[in-house]
């Protein structure tokens, strides 16, 4: 991938994930010096952001340089889904290493938090229940137990605490039926 290659046969084509179509997923594509990027692309890459107000002739907002640096760090980056550089679009938990050309991580199953322009690949989806379908490429490797443990542990000390006072409630309102009764 190179700034320079922004073009292949009188086509624009997206500096960070190499594709020419706009799509749904990739947003509109635009051109600023000899840097050609999606929207999408741009606000999903991990390492750049957006300074100036977006206006009609600039690349939605992103600063040229801004984005021929974070096309040389993406340059070092693995595609998770198609094994190409140029992977710009990481999984926003520190400790995981997927990184994407941002289609393929919609491709690959990540969940694009559009509000806060962040990415969770299909292991770290915050919103996923740890499940494996047979239609999908591998199972869900996410660690169960540290989830269900700590729902475990809450779950457990509420029904305890819940069975504590109806044992009191219920012992209570006995104590008071039995000693009304007796008064009648």
């Amino acid at each position: 991938m190179g700034s320079d290659q922004f073009q292949s046969q009188n086509k624009i084509i997206c500096a960070l994930c190499e594709k020419s179509d706009e799509t749904e997923i990739t947003g509109p594509l635009s051109s600023k010096g000899n840097i050609s990027a999606h929207q999408n692309c741009l606000l999903f890459a991990s390492a750049i952001f957006c300074n100036k107000s977006p206006t009609y002739d600039d690349l939605f907002g992103f600063d040229v340089e801004d984005v021929k640096k974070e096309l040389k760090r993406g340059k070092r980056l693995l595609c998770h889904l198609c094994k190409k550089s140029g992977a710009t679009a990481g999984c926003d938990v520190k400790r995981c290493k997927r990184s994407y050309h941002y289609p393929c991580a919609i491709e690959d199953h990540a969940r694009a938090l559009e509000d806060h322009f962040i990415l969770f690949c299909e292991l770290h989806d915050p919103e996923s229940l740890p499940k494996s379908s047979p239609d999908s490429r591998r199972p869900n490797m996410k660690r169960p137990e540290r989830v269900s443990m700590h729902t475990h542990t809450y779950t457990h000390t509420y029904s305890l605490f819940i069975n504590a006072y109806m044992d009191f409630y219920l012992t209570t309102l006995l104590f008071i039926l039995k000693h009304h009764c007796t008064i009648l």
